[in-house]
């Protein structure tokens, strides 16, 4: 009889986040931002931390760093996944098609206009400042228009997948739905005033 420890079933369930691009962007993410919240904390208590600050400033820059790197590409699967949607519509309309490919075209701007920032933050190829501030400018722009479009997006499905789910159970036991309010009704039946 084998024994399974629950450290070796976290090391399992980690090890598919880390094996996908998109796992590794995530825990460098995580580590990145945790780093931004730390900092300013550290950096309150006195220079006695800078040392400490020095060091974890440097590790946010490189978790930075590398999922610029990881951005590479990642235009490529959204420009094939447009296309495949717009066929799709075209054969049997698809909901909020509009505001997804919108938001797609913004990530894909959005990742076009980050590889000059990259280059230029690694040394390989030195732009001017203010077209570096523009682009910086552009790239927050289409980056906040693809996280609004993706809120959207998301609350439309959540509420869809809601709708879909009451018409099925008002098939299922119509009289859930009936005109008085399931709260309501349910207290009724629990207090035998029904």
């Amino acid at each position: 009889m084998s024994v399974t420890l629950p450290i070796f079933n976290f090391f399992e369930s980690i090890t598919h986040i880390i094996n996908s691009g998109i796992g590794r962007d995530k825990c460098c993410r995580i580590i990145q931002y945790f780093l931004m919240g730390i900092l300013p904390a550290l950096q309150a208590k006195g220079a006695h931390y800078n040392s400490l600050v020095e060091r974890l400033s440097k590790l946010k820059s490189s978790m930075s760093m590398v999922r610029k790197v990881l951005r590479f590409g990642k235009e490529i699967p959204l420009i094939t996944g447009i296309k495949d949607r717009l066929e799709a519509h075209a054969r049997t309309p698809q909901r909020m098609v509009l505001t997804r490919t919108i938001s797609d075209v913004a990530l894909i701007i959005y990742f076009l206009t980050d590889h000059p920032l990259y280059f230029n933050s690694v040394g390989l190829k030195t732009y001017d400042k203010q077209w570096l501030s523009k682009l910086d400018y552009i790239n927050n722009v289409f980056w906040l228009i693809n996280s609004v479009l993706d809120i959207v997006v998301t609350i439309a499905d959540m509420q869809h997948i809601q709708n879909e789910i009451k018409k099925l159970v008002s098939h299922l036991n119509p009289k859930l739905f009936c005109s008085k309010p399931l709260v309501s009704s349910h207290l009724m039946i629990m207090t035998g005033l029904s």
